[in-house]
């Protein structure tokens, strides 16, 4: 159970943890009907089972009506809905939750006081936790890679919304049984913009999860959640949390003190590069760590052995279902033999048909140089897109004074530049991650680029090089995007082209694609606003939208 912790120090700076002696959250899925009774119904929320319960809080499984839409209802305990902090903190993880719009957070629906009892709705996942799959053991690298990139999306989204989880761990990520994978439980989230309600001297989170800083109850910022989700890849990869003990004192000494077993070591299938990154989150001082999410996306997608595994939500769905039926780590001894009776051959037959076709083909190769030297340079050309924030910019290598350049020549090269950052996916396979700077060899011909960002509109060009030409590619995602304000009086749900945006008031501006955009607010107790708008290139457009009563 996640508990409010009291870490009480001496004189040489260390203590120990004391529990202030109230659990306000559960991450069981046990249940207390014998102290709590069952409901049939809140408001409008018909409830089909309790899911948990805690001394704060029960959760259910309940029915939107008339939606008809499966929900989950936490409800807080009405004895509790008389302390004016316990009230505070409620609202505040709805009010975090109502901004974070994004495929790998849970998304919040409702929240409001319904007789003396106050409640928040949030979208229903139909799977389990990461903890209940974790019980089944490590996880093959394939789902694993999928499961990395999904945690890094959505907390990476939710640090650039000026949110710090806190309480990063398996109990509080959801997997459905459709692949999908989503962060949940905000409830002592730090905001940016709302006043944090944590008492000095307290460790929030769960023990065994928490970074340093949080074990010495220091102030915490993006980083923590880094060291957290390293502990997470760790045990999801290893099958084993690299810091838990038997008793609490036991798990925060190896928190502060002891530095886990590579993990490449644990499971030789995860690669070297990834396992130094992984080692990187877990250190001890918080400046030490990766920088950002970011950069740890950047180290995974530049990794060849990550960069080709493809994992899609189905692969983990079908994981969640038949897990015997998925790959599975290769073993330390299996590897050995693959190496043994089967690669060294297979390279030693290849070099020895190497050897035997460069023999035969060594006069005509020196017939080709000659008519290469005597070609002209080829003429360079590629198609421009239309899109004016997109330049394509052309070079030509002209190389034909020794064969090795003249062979070098004939292959095609495209280089990225990428404001501010992306994916860079060449005919639907992915390369890179900018900024790199290296040239990527491609074979000469027609080619579909695509520019993918985690908060931008994604870019695709359709580009052609010819034999020995370097293409490079300077794209800017910001350039023809606006900025949208809205401000809602008294308050109202943000739909933009048909996609929910949040609950106002909003901290930051909605980046728009220039152009025509819908714009439309609901209420419950107001009628429905609409408007067409406009962004220009490189422009703030500010609405202020006053939902009145039809007369």
């Amino acid at each position: 159970m996640s508990i409010f912790w009291m870490f009480s120090r001496n004189a040489k700076g260390t203590g120990s943890l004391q529990p202030r002696g109230w659990v306000y959250r559960s991450e069981t899925c046990s249940t207390n009907s014998g102290i709590f009774r069952m409901r049939k119904k809140l408001k409008n929320y018909r409830i089909v089972r309790e899911v948990s319960s805690s001394l704060g809080t029960t959760v259910y499984k309940a029915v939107q009506e008339p939606l008809a839409r499966y929900v989950s209802l936490k409800v807080m305990h009405e004895k509790l809905g008389k302390d004016d902090e316990m009230v505070q903190r409620f609202e505040r993880e709805a009010r975090i939750c109502a901004n974070l719009i994004h495929p790998n957070i849970v998304r919040l629906f409702d929240y409001g006081r319904w007789r003396n009892e106050y409640y928040i709705v949030q979208e229903w996942i139909d799977g389990m936790s990461l903890r209940e799959l974790l019980q089944r053991g490590p996880m093959p690298l394939n789902i694993g890679v999928y499961l990395i990139r999904e945690l890094t999306a959505g907390l990476a989204y939710a640090h650039s919304q000026g949110i710090v989880h806190r309480d990063i761990k398996p109990a509080n990520i959801l997997i459905g049984f459709d692949g999908s994978v989503k962060i949940a439980d905000f409830g002592v989230a730090r905001s940016s913009f709302l006043p944090d309600l944590t008492i000095d001297g307290t460790l929030i989170g769960t023990p065994a999860y928490s970074s340093p800083e949080q074990i010495r109850c220091d102030k915490v910022d993006e980083k923590a959640d880094i060291f957290s989700l390293g502990v997470v890849v760790y045990e999801s990869l290893s099958g084993a949390n690299p810091f838990e003990a038997d008793n609490y004192s036991q798990i925060v000494e190896k928190i502060l003190k002891k530095r886990p077993e590579p993990l490449s070591k644990v499971n030789p299938s995860v690669p070297a590069k990834v396992s130094k990154a992984v080692q990187k989150m877990l250190s001890k001082t918080a400046q030490k760590r990766i920088g950002d999410l970011h950069e740890l996306r950047r180290i995974l997608d530049g990794t060849k052995s990550f960069r080709n595994i493809e994992a899609q939500p189905e692969d983990m769905a079908f994981y969640l279902k038949e897990p015997e039926e998925s790959v599975k780590p290769p073993l330390i001894n299996k590897r050995k033999t693959m190496w043994q009776f089967f690669v060294y051959p297979v390279l030693g037959a290849c070099v020895f048909l190497l050897l035997v076709f460069f023999l035969a083909g060594l006069f005509p190769a020196r017939k080709n140089t000659r008519n290469n030297d005597r070609s002209d340079t080829p003429y360079l050309s590629a198609d421009a897109g239309s899109d004016a924030q997109k330049m394509i910019q052309k070079t030509t290598v002209n190389d034909n004074r020794t064969l090795a350049q003249s062979t070098a020549a004939r292959n095609s090269y495209l280089r990225f530049q990428v404001k501010p950052w992306a994916r860079v996916y060449v005919d639907g396979s992915y390369f890179e991650t900018t900024p790199t700077g290296r040239l990527v060899s491609v074979v000469p011909g027609t080619h579909r680029l695509s520019f993918r960002h985690d908060s931008l509109p994604t870019y695709e060009e359709v580009v052609s090089v010819l034999p020995g030409e370097t293409l490079a590619v300077n794209v800017n995602l910001e350039a023809e995007l606006g900025w949208l304000y809205v401000s809602v009086r008294p308050w109202g749900e943000v739909f933009i082209d048909g996609s929910l945006q949040g609950t106002s008031p909003f901290q930051k501006p909605f980046r728009l694609s220039a152009g025509s955009h819908k714009l439309m607010v609901l209420h419950p107790s107001y009628p429905q606003y609409e408007s067409e708008i406009h962004i220009s290139v490189q422009d703030t457009l500010r609405i202020n939208v006053t939902l009145q009563d039809t007369i």
